[in-house]
């Protein structure tokens, strides 16, 4: 999935002219376009180890010769599933050097439901922040309310504004950013590691959501 910022849309409004479709179509079609803002739905299944079948022994003692190990890999069976939601928009504003973006996902948990992680951008800010929750859950088989969490999920840009301000040829490099008087800010994306934990089966989540564990990546 590829979606689009401010920078895409001005192109759209001014010229006509979606960039994000052409890069889909140059890339392949199993790509979706994501637009400016939308929902994720990842679903994990729920895997166990099938038990080899025993063998049935008998008392007379066999001649034959000792088998050899088994090196087939295991079985695996599905019991069962999630589904892990993310919300993301591009996000909007200045470049909040104070709350750093926090507010805007204050605002959207206020009008985004069921999301596990919101997810945003456009602040040129790179970081995750934990938002502690509870949830009821509407199983009959599970605890009705348990301990969650709810992620804040901000990206970096791609523009090092901490880099000298000269080239290699010793010109002068303009930096709207650096001209602004604005620190140096967060480089890169976030990648994150989804896994089911004992706890998810204890709360009953194959059927509502899981608890994950989130590991942030350069």
């Amino acid at each position: 999935m590829i979606g689009v910022g401010n920078h895409e849309t001005s192109m759209i409004k001014y010229h006509g002219f979606d960039a994000v479709h052409l890069l889909i179509e140059r890339l392949g079609s199993h790509i979706v376009h994501g637009g400016y803002t939308g929902i994720l739905k990842l679903p994990l299944d729920i895997m166990y180890e099938k038990k080899p079948k025993e063998e049935k022994t008998t008392k007379k003692k066999s001649k034959s010769k000792k088998r050899k190990p088994d090196n087939k890999e295991p079985e695996y069976q599905r019991t069962g599933g999630l589904v892990y939601r993310i919300w993301y928009h591009h996000g909007k504003g200045g470049n909040a050097p104070v709350t750093e973006g926090l507010i805007d996902f204050a605002r959207a948990s206020s009008y985004v439901h069921g999301a596990d992680i919101l997810w945003m951008g456009h602040k040129h800010r790179r970081y995750v922040h934990e938002e502690p929750v509870i949830r009821c859950n509407s199983s009959h088989n599970a605890k009705s309310i348990y301990p969650t969490a709810m992620w804040y999920v901000m990206s970096g840009c791609y523009s090092r504004e901490g880099e000298s301000q000269f080239d290699q040829q010793g010109y002068y490099r303009t930096s709207w950013a650096r001209e602004k008087g604005m620190k140096p800010v967060g480089c890169g994306g976030v990648r994150i590691s989804l896994g089911i934990t004992r706890e998810d089966m204890e709360c009953g989540t194959r059927i509502t959501r899981p608890i994950v564990g989130m590991t942030v990546e350069s």
